[in-house]
Formats: C-alpha cells, structure tokens, sequence
C-alpha cells in the first residue's frame, strides 16, 4: 500500500479535456432558463452547465450533474443520460460536443490531448506527486479504469500511475470542500505539500470565503479551453516548492511512502 506525501488534486474536464467555450459551463445566469435545476439553486457560486438532450441547466452539485460520455462528448444529465444510447454502449462516440479534443491527440489515440498530458508529465516528474482524483470523473470506477488505462498509453511518469485516491463524494459540497474534507482524512495523513488543479475557482467568491486561506497559494485555475499548459504546470511545480517539496523529489519516488515492496521506478521519469 501508499501513503501519500506530495498530493497533486486534479480535475479533468477542462484540465486534461479541453472544451469548446462556446459550449463550457458559464456562470450562473440571472435567470435560470426554464427546466433548469431548481433544488440546486442554493448552491449560488457554483456554474451552470447544459444537458445536450433536454437543455436544462444544471448545477456541479446538482444530484442529476452531469455524465460525460467518453467516445462521443455528449454531456447529459443523469436523467437523461439513463435513457440514452451512451447509457448502453451504442452511441456510436460520433458527436464530441463539449469534450472536443484538441487536434494533437498523440499517436496512441489517447483521450487526452499530448499537449495537456506533456504539462502534467513536468509536474510528476519535477515533483514525484502523487494524483488524487477530485474530478466529477471519479464518481464511476469504470471513469477511473479508462482515465488509467490512457494514462498507460503514454508512458513516463503519467503512464506509471497505476491508482488514485479519490476526494469524498457529497452532493451538498463545493469541490473545495471535497478537497478539504480528503485533506483531513487519513489517507491524508502524511500530506507534506499539495497542490490544486481545476478549471473551477477555489479561492475567490463568496461560496469559498471560508476556506479561502488554506487554499491560497495551494490552486491553480486552468483555462478550460486550453486545460493544462506548460506554463500552469510551472506555477504548480514553484507551488509545491514552496511547500518544502526538493527538486524532484528522489527522496520519496511517486510523492509516496511505500510499504512493503517498491513496484515503481525511483529514476527520474520522463515521455518515452
């Protein structure tokens, strides 16, 4: 088993799956359109996002939040998502929509764009962290199982990680506190630095007021129509250095501590 020391919190819609921001969630509407969510208005700092079969509007609390299908890009709320063809496999992945992907995908056919996964390789390898999933992705170990599987595929650091913690799953909690909460768990409990990645705010806005100060100098926001640059990637590595984590980390390989048997390389990791 691992216990994490340096935890790397990573969101993946609009992270590593840039979206087109003519279709990206926006912020909330004065108005909420007709058939939008109306039990999650309380949640006011959080963005609205569309289904592509009934258009409502719906919030990432909302207890129909979105399914994102993998092999066509359709996003669709849970009701809607039940009786469609993404539901059962037969989709066909013929309509991208919002998780339209960037035109360098690599060579493997990975899901991921390389330009993406390029600026996530530089923070494992500077950094030997370890990723802990805080996406919507990790609600499904299937999602999991498939984010895995494409990491496989493009060797190096992101293609050694074979497992992710995940943040709790509560309907009624913003991502920041998903994070919170995992930081206080005891998978957490030899957490030495951490960084945040994701397309949602974390620091600013009324709704994160509270927990504001533990996240400072703790997230980087990616702009979800590029997801994750090189340029992000520094800022979160100088983010982790300043948390005390050394240059690579080669006094703890994977941002782990390990027991039992090492399974993992403790060199250096790179793109092959």
């Amino acid at each position: 088993s691992t216990v994490v020391v340096y935890a790397l919190f990573l969101d993946i819609d609009g992270v590593l799956l840039p979206f087109d921001p003519n279709t990206s969630p926006s912020e909330q509407p004065a108005d909420p359109p007709l058939g939008s969510c109306h039990e999650c208005r309380h949640a006011v700092d959080l963005p609205y996002w569309s289904c592509d079969h009934c258009a409502g509007m719906h919030r990432d609390s909302c207890p129909h939040r979105v399914n994102n299908c993998s092999p066509c890009g359709t996003q669709l709320c849970g009701r809607c998502y039940a009786e469609s063809q993404c539901a059962s496999g037969e989709c066909g992945g013929t309509k991208r929509g919002r998780q339209e992907l960037a035109t360098d995908e690599s060579e493997d056919d990975c899901l991921f764009p390389s330009g993406n996964l390029a600026a996530l390789e530089h923070i494992l390898a500077e950094t030997s962290c370890s990723i802990v999933l805080s996406s919507t992705w990790r609600v499904r170990d299937d999602w999991i199982e498939q984010i895995l599987e494409n990491f496989e595929l493009c060797g190096g650091c992101v293609g050694r990680v074979r497992q992710m913690p995940i943040t709790p799953i509560r309907e009624d909690w913003s991502r920041q506190q998903e994070i919170h909460e995992w930081l206080k768990s005891e998978e957490a409990t030899h957490v030495r630095a951490w960084v945040a990645l994701d397309d949602l705010e974390l620091v600013e806005g009324e709704g994160n007021a509270e927990l504001a100060t533990k996240f400072q100098s703790r997230a980087v926001r990616v702009e979800p129509s590029r997801g994750l640059t090189m340029q992000d990637a520094q800022l979160a590595v100088q983010l982790f250095r300043a948390q005390g984590c050394a240059s690579n980390a080669k006094s703890q390989p994977d941002g782990v501590l390990q027991e039992g048997p090492i399974r993992r390389s403790t060199s250096h990791c790179s793109h092959k």
